[in-house]
């Protein structure tokens, strides 16, 4: 199918880059830009799996150097004859880097573009198949799986939750291109099974990460620099003090409590609630000295006086 196809929009807007920097040649341009939509067109059109898995790579590597240029990029890849070109990939290949790039292609896109998922949820797609995906290696996976919304029903699931904890232990550094990543993805779907009103599921999740070296993991987003990250590890170590308290003494021992203080200048009510509740089942601890500790840091921090008072009550 020629490049002029109804389903695919070849017209790339380019914004010209003004950085000393830059190295991209106009004829490079040009070249890159002939080159993706006759990637695209391949994807959808190639009945070979080979060929298609090629076309994956050559698309992700465009992406790249294109992505920081060129404006509406986004919005010819997302389209529903090139979702599905992914898609069957992703059914077909066994391929680990061909299936890890394909993901992250698919989640980016989503990114920009909240219809990519639309699109994505019409096809036969479910947790089990991206728990499939996870088991092949795809890690990224778990982002996928966020953006779909399971229910807490799904989640629950210990194969999941199994699953979930495993990527919140992995190191950031493996996902540093991706807009969401799946550590963060994993956390959030953690939290929305230890957020359940079932009590029963919430409390077996929440056993789930009660080993220290989960706890570990969860503790050290305290400090991160996303906020909702930060409101999220509060959810699930507040579920994992209330249903054992031992754990306060790795959470007090391993938080930075006061870099976590300072960096929720900006919160909202809803969050400031959490955080309330999260430090005031903290400061139950047996150790009187630690307690005073973790009120002097609350209490020397001037806009966090009130969260003092109530502590202190």
């Amino acid at each position: 199918m020629p490049c002029d196809s109804p389903h695919v929009d070849t017209k790339l807007k380019v914004e010209c880059s003004t950085s000393p920097n830059s190295v991209i040649s106009e004829a490079t341009l040009d070249g890159m830009m002939s080159e993706l939509p006759n990637a695209i067109n391949k994807l959808y059109m190639s009945k070979v799996l080979e060929e298609s898995e090629m076309v994956v790579l050559q698309i992700e590597k465009l992406w790249r150097e294109l992505n920081l240029i060129i404006v509406n990029i986004h919005s010819m890849l997302s389209k529903p004859p090139i979702i599905n070109g992914f898609m069957g990939v992703l059914l077909k290949s066994f391929d680990p880097k061909v299936l890890q790039t394909a993901v992250f292609l698919l989640t980016e896109m989503d990114y920009v573009d909240s219809n990519v998922i639309q699109m994505l949820s019409h096809v036969d797609i479910d947790v089990e198949w991206i728990m499939t995906l996870f088991k092949k290696g795809v890690k990224k996976a778990m982002v996928l799986m966020y953006l779909l919304k399971p229910s807490t029903i799904i989640l629950s699931d210990m194969a999941t939750v199994e699953a979930l904890i495993a990527v919140v232990n992995m190191k950031e550094k493996e996902f540093l291109e991706m807009c969401l990543s799946p550590k963060m993805a994993a956390m959030l779907l953690l939290a929305q099974v230890v957020g359940s009103s079932e009590e029963s599921i919430a409390s077996l999740v929440a056993h789930a990460v009660l080993s220290e070296r989960e706890i570990e993991a969860i503790v050290g987003s305290l400090g991160a620099e996303w906020a909702e990250e930060r409101v999220v590890a509060v959810e699930i170590l507040l579920k994992c003090m209330q249903e054992d308290g031992t754990c306060r003494n790795i959470i007090a021992d391993k938080a930075q409590l006061s870099t976590f203080l300072e960096s929720l200048v900006g919160a909202t009510d809803g969050e400031l609630f959490k955080i309330v509740k999260f430090l005031s089942e903290l400061v139950k601890l047996n150790r009187r000295t630690f307690n005073e500790q973790i009120l002097h840091i609350i209490k020397e921090e001037g806009h966090l006086s009130t969260m003092h008072t109530v502590l202190n009550q």
